[in-house]
């Protein structure tokens, strides 16, 4: 939690001093992991004070579900309002936006959101998901430029129209994220500590 305010903080700091912060790049988007980690630390404490309550209640009550649900459309529709109103720009593969504190209103606002509609769903295969984020968050990346590489030589687009198109930009994600789920599985049996697992 200290290190993602920091970095926050700093980050603030040099936008408002007009210093080139889309420069100052580190290997494996180290520059922008304090942001996530920021989030990781609020969702370990709300699993551990606040989510148990809520869950015991959505589990006994179908009226807890559907408010749930309310909210994070709400939410959801809320943030697109936020993003229009502030002119709100953020671009996490360069490291930049135009304004830092409206970004992380708006990611929190979306973290909320898609909160509420995980609680008011409650499936397994969203909890499932849910414990192999960390290892999609760190392993997707490679993953998803060659699986974009490679969908490219089989269409016979460049890789930007590739991103362009809904269709194959889906594929690519599910197909990146299916071999996530495969690598997170790997690692869940042969070193199960780097997951976040205890040693069997």
């Amino acid at each position: 939690m200290a290190l993602a305010l920091v970095s926050f903080l700093s980050i603030i700091v040099m936008w408002s001093l007009d210093l080139p912060v889309e420069q100052f790049r580190l290997p494996w988007a180290l520059d922008i992991l304090p942001f996530s980690m920021l989030f990781y630390c609020i969702g370990y404490l709300l699993s551990e004070f606040i989510l148990p309550h809520v869950q015991q209640v959505s589990q006994t009550q179908t009226l807890a579900h559907i408010a749930f649900a309310v909210v994070s459309v709400a939410g959801l529709y809320l943030l697109w309002l936020f993003d229009g109103w502030t002119k709100l720009e953020v671009n996490l593969n360069g490291a930049s936006t135009n304004n830092p504190f409206w970004m992380l209103c708006a990611a929190m606002l979306g973290f909320v959101s898609s909160l509420m509609l995980c609680i008011a769903i409650d499936c397994r295969a969203l909890r499932f998901l849910g414990r192999t984020s960390l290892t999609i968050m760190c392993v997707h990346e490679p993953v998803k430029r060659m699986m974009i590489f490679i969908m490219a030589k089989i269409v016979g687009v460049s890789t930007d129209a590739l991103r362009a198109n809904f269709v194959y930009a889906l594929l690519v994600t599910a197909i990146t994220v299916l071999i996530c789920i495969v690598a997170h599985l790997i690692l869940d049996k042969i070193a199960p500590a780097l997951v976040g697992n205890p040693v069997r």
